[in-house]
């Protein structure tokens, strides 16, 4: 299965943060995944999804691409082990949506938890089963909280890794909740699954100042451990 990590970011995202995560990326990539590192245009609205939709479509037509799997790694996510990537692909070849937990908790939408472009992996054969969506943010959900409803819709399964700790909470809020009775989340959160124990990290809001230099030190923790 050929399979890349694809990390999308904006131009205002020091060099410095791709840097690292890409370091990073590279001690826990086992396999020697290839890490595709895309610059998107600043946008006029705030929806990343648009350059991952844009993404999806040039894999199927840019020979240079055709990828068979996919996983989407935020500009601010990094591995934690080196059998994450790995594991991520023998679910993805087994027809899993997989990846970590998220709640649009701005949106009313029945606490529904989707699997996040933080950290998300699925083959081309599973998108095209669940009709293509898009991967941009939706009157009930967020960036690419549509492939997990057509998920659903469609019987194609899902694995979510949930939140085990985080570093610090929110502005102006002390976590952000999954559905009732899940674990709770917030900024820089550890990811785990029972298979291989803590999988991810997220930073969450990178565009602010503080958290480029937590998301630094977390990163310079790593590759010196």
């Amino acid at each position: 299965m050929r399979t890349c990590i694809a990390s999308f970011f904006m131009p205002n995202i020091h060099p410095a943060t791709v840097e690292l995560q890409s370091r990073v990326v590279e001690k826990f990539n086992k396999s020697k995944i290839p890490h595709l590192k895309i610059q998107c245009p600043m946008p006029k609205v705030d929806n990343p999804g648009v350059e991952m939709d844009e993404f999806m479509r040039m894999n199927e037509s840019d020979p240079n691409l055709k990828y068979d799997a996919i996983i989407i790694l935020d500009i601010d996510c990094v591995p934690v082990s080196d059998k994450t990537f790995d594991y991520m692909v023998e679910k993805i070849s087994q027809g899993y949506l997989v990846g970590n937990a998220q709640r649009s908790n701005h949106i009313q939408n029945n606490e529904h938890v989707f699997c996040a472009p933080s950290l998300i992996g699925f083959s081309l054969e599973t998108y095209n089963k669940i009709g293509r969506p898009t991967f941009q943010s939706t009157q009930r959900g967020d960036a690419a909280e549509e492939l997990t409803y057509k998920a659903e819709e469609h019987g194609v399964p899902i694995e979510l890794w949930m939140p085990a700790r985080f570093d610090a909470s929110p502005p102006g809020l002390d976590n952000w909740p999954l559905a009732t009775g899940m674990p709770v989340y917030g900024i820089g959160t550890t990811f785990t699954i029972p298979e291989i124990g803590e999988a991810s990290y997220h930073n969450f809001m990178i565009r602010l100042p503080g958290n480029q230099k937590r998301f630094a030190s977390k990163c310079e923790a790593l590759l010196a451990s």
